[in-house]
């Protein structure tokens, strides 16, 4: 979904990856559950200034609407 957007560079895992007992909320809510899930990373200075926070909301929020519908 963010590929298609063509201007946002999108890695999977990369370079991190969910690691059981270190990345809380996901290994704590949802793995554990077996809950769909999703963690997403923005680099800070894409997110420094209010203006850009809310551009990258406005840009990631029909995509989570979206994938909130699929998993239903």
């Amino acid at each position: 979904m963010l590929r298609a957007l063509g201007n946002v560079a999108v890695g999977d895992n990369d370079p991190y990856a969910v690691v059981i007992g270190e990345d809380y909320t996901v290994s704590e809510h949802a793995v554990p559950h077996g809950r769909p899930h999703l963690q997403l990373e923005i680099r800070q200075d894409l997110v420094a200034r209010d203006a850009d926070a809310r551009a990258w909301a406005e840009r990631l929020h029909p995509l989570f609407a979206e994938l909130l519908e699929i998993a239903r």
